[in-house]
């Protein structure tokens, strides 16, 4: 009874899942840099400098003006060049690791989901 349970649970989570995120586009390795816009972070991606990546996934010991980084994730409709950005990873690029005094050069967020999931 409890796996039937737990069978469904996670059926449903899934299908929630994948029924929220069809319309949005994965990106890879997507260089940009981040920048303080009216008291909000965003990224500006390096190949398209127009437009800017928003997040509430950014970490907040990236949150700092000038530090470039490579992200990944799956992205939302453009709205007046603005993309949402749901991160799965992030790393800092560079030198700036030290620069910048971090702690963390990278920040998985796909693999805590992969281990959660396989409890």
């Amino acid at each position: 009874m409890k796996k039937l349970f737990f069978t469904i649970a996670m059926l449903a989570i899934t299908v929630s899942t994948f029924a929220r995120h069809k319309d949005k586009k994965e990106l890879h390795r997507i260089d940009a840099v981040v920048v303080k816009e009216n008291g909000d972070f965003v990224l500006k991606p390096d190949h398209f400098k127009d437009h800017k990546l928003t997040t509430l996934d950014l970490p907040k010991e990236y949150m700092k003006d000038g530090l470039h980084v490579t992200v990944e994730g799956k992205m939302g409709k453009c709205k007046m060049k603005v993309i949402p950005l749901n991160i799965h990873s992030i790393a800092v690029k560079g030198e700036d690791f030290t620069t910048f005094s971090l702690k963390h050069a990278e920040y998985n967020f796909q693999q805590y989901a992969i281990a959660a999931y396989a409890f």
